[in-house]
């Protein structure tokens, strides 16, 4: 196995590995990016914001 370091100065933080076509994101940018798509995916509307 060979180990490639390589710094994304775009993480801000965390951790990103890439084991062939496996990946684990646990960067904050990755968090954040999830939170993005989830946000752009919702909708509320003007009833469920009044009710609470």
């Amino acid at each position: 196995m060979k180990l490639t370091n390589k710094i994304d100065q775009t993480v801000l933080g965390g951790v990103f590995v890439k084991i062939g076509d496996k990946v684990i994101d646990s960067s904050v940018k990755g968090r954040i990016d999830e939170l993005t798509k989830s946000l752009n995916k919702a909708s509320v509307t003007k009833k469920e914001v009044e009710s609470k």
